[in-house]
């Protein structure tokens, strides 16, 4: 799903763009070590290829707030590594969750097609630490079950991967930028105040700028 929506050559928001995708759970679950081992192999394969101004990480996946996570993700930014993250389902603050809660990253929250932030069972995270949100809600995207086969699924791993895409996208169109370049211009291009019960999340829906 995730790969299909941030570049997928049906679904993708960034259709061009190249996907390395890093194994690290065994269907929903897995080890925390071998998720953190992933994810330095992802930022070392990033910074030793010199990719920080064309390469963007999603992780879709989150835990308990984790100080673990907390150094990983500034570690990570000190590189020019930009995280794109989920901010969870819990229906609940975004601060309790990790890496939603790291300042450096871009932490969003899935929107229904109303605008409206998805709540109830399920509903995405929220609080000042969800930067902007996207579309997760009934989200159509390619499936692991086949080169043809598509899955229909609703959270905010859903909607992190638009925004991911996203930072692709501008790249590919303005050319290469820093993490905190890109980020900025996010932020900048999304339209603001749409978003209905947004529980004191930034209220920012993100938009790739083209009006046509």
């Amino acid at each position: 799903m995730e790969p299909g929506t941030v570049g997928g050559a049906k679904y993708g928001v960034a259709k061009k763009t190249n996907i390395i995708g890093v194994k690290v759970l065994d269907s929903d679950t897995g080890s925390a070590s071998d998720v953190f081992a992933g994810f330095d192999w992802t930022v070392n394969d990033i910074v030793s290829k010199g990719r920080q101004n064309t390469a963007v990480i999603n992780v879709s996946l989150g835990s308990s707030a984790s100080t673990t996570w907390d150094a990983a993700i500034t570690a990570a930014w000190k590189k020019g590594v930009l995280v794109v993250t989920s901010a969870g389902n819990e229906d609940s603050p975004a601060i309790n969750s990790s890496p939603a809660r790291s300042p450096e990253v871009i932490c969003v929250g899935n929107i229904e097609i109303t605008n409206k932030r998805h709540s109830g069972g399920g509903g995405s995270n929220y609080g000042a630490a969800v930067d902007i949100f996207a579309a997760g809600t009934n989200i159509v995207s390619a499936s692991n079950l086949g080169d043809t086969e598509t899955r229909t699924l609703t959270g905010t791993s859903m909607a992190s991967p638009h925004v991911a895409g996203l930072v692709s996208y501008l790249r590919g169109l303005e050319g290469p930028s820093t993490a905190a370049d890109v980020k900025a211009r996010v932020y900048a291009l999304a339209t603001p105040n749409v978003v209905t019960d947004p529980m004191g999340s930034v209220n920012l829906l993100a938009f790739n700028g083209n009006s046509k």
